[in-house]
């Protein structure tokens, strides 16, 4: 049986993370953190394969843990939910490693939606990657 994927959510509301944890629990792990203490303790105590982060939380701009996310965990699908989303930090997100920036308050099918593309993705490539030695290998043998 394959293990379900883990989803760290870091936001320092109660609300709108545990609304996010109901949502996203009968498919996922889901684990909560209240912002970056708790996000990067978790971190090195459980691996995760995707992390939802708030951009506005009381101890850090979620930008600037994004960036400390990436820089110790690069393969780490992070999706970014905000209540306060603008164009340039959407830019700025995408630009530190973000997936993917959805808007508060989210559509619970938009969010499963990004949330199952996000995770699938290194799979897919992997698989295209796969293939594509493959490709090369019967080219080669095969002039």
């Amino acid at each position: 049986m394959d293990k379900r994927p883990r989803i760290l959510i870091v936001d320092d509301e109660t609300g709108p993370r545990e609304s996010l944890k109901m949502v996203l629990k009968p498919f996922y792990d889901v684990f909560p953190a209240n912002g970056r203490h708790d996000a990067l303790t978790m971190l090195q105590a459980t691996p995760v394969d995707l992390i939802t982060l708030d951009l506005k939380m009381v101890d850090c701009h979620g930008t600037s843990l994004l960036k400390e996310i990436k820089s110790s965990c690069p393969n780490t699908q992070v999706i970014i939910l905000t209540g306060y989303g603008t164009l340039k930090s959407a830019i700025e997100a995408i630009r530190c490693g973000a997936a993917d920036y959805l808007l508060k308050p989210f559509q619970v099918t938009e969010i499963l939606s990004v949330i199952n593309r996000v995770i699938t993705r290194p799979v897919v490539s992997g698989q295209m990657e796969a293939a594509l030695h493959k490709l090369e290998q019967v080219t080669e043998s095969h002039p």
